[in-house]
């Protein structure tokens, strides 16, 4: 999937003192599924904490279906050799990447970017497969783009897939568009995806305090 980007870090093993540029590699035995979380710089804490500088986590469904999530800064838990869960601050990206084709994904472009979120900090369960903020979110892609704020979302672990992706409040802009050139790969990927996904609106005045989400994208990825 990107060769050279492993090759450029060193596979750390027991992780017991600060050091520069690593990776660390993790595999779901009960599916393929492989994440590899890289980093800049690492500090061991006390109690199996890490404080990572630019943190990367990609989790590897198949070469043509990736989640990647980066960060400014990241604190992560590590138990049983597995990071389990921990929090993301400072431009806290996600991105979804798949083809159509089954060709790996271009991580260097927004190419094949079916999904795209960017918020301030984020919590994360990687045992869960759960993702949440309370802050500022952008959430955009070849066919939908709007802000909110508040964000919640799950992946299952047994399907490999996302669930459901909510932006509980605030919401400025609703509507499925095209937003990159139309040309003829972007048309096909923007019909599958509208498939796929979709906005739907709690009218309710009282919503947020009711506790209802302003809006919800559900999606299976």
């Amino acid at each position: 999937l990107d060769e050279q980007a492993d090759d450029e870090h060193e596979l750390v093993g027991p992780l017991t003192q600060s050091a520069g540029p690593g990776k660390f590699r993790m595999v779901d035995p009960d599916s393929d599924r492989v994440t590899w979380i890289y980093w800049d710089r690492f500090n061991p804490l006390p109690q199996g904490a890490y404080d990572m500088q630019n943190p990367v986590t990609r989790i590897v469904f198949s070469p043509a279906r990736v989640i990647e999530v980066t960060a400014d800064r990241g604190l992560f838990t590590l138990e049983e050799n597995r990071f389990q869960r921990g929090t993301l601050t400072g431009n806290v990206h996600v991105r979804m990447l798949e083809t159509d084709d089954d060709q790996p994904v271009d991580l260097h472009s927004d190419r094949d970017e079916q999904l795209h979120m960017t918020v301030d900090e984020a919590e994360f369960d990687m045992e869960l497969g759960e993702l949440t903020s309370e802050s500022q979110v952008h959430v955009f892609g070849p066919t939908l783009d709007f802000r909110g704020q508040g964000l919640s979302l799950n992946y299952n672990r047994l399907h490999n897939r996302i669930d459901r992706l909510i932006v509980y409040r605030n919401i400025t802009l609703r509507a499925f568009h095209e937003v990159r050139s139309p040309q003829p790969e972007v048309r096909k990927k923007k019909e599958r995806h509208e498939a796929r996904a979709a906005v739907v609106e709690d009218t309710a005045p009282d919503a947020s305090a009711q506790g209802k989400p302003d809006a919800v994208v559900a999606r299976a990825m």
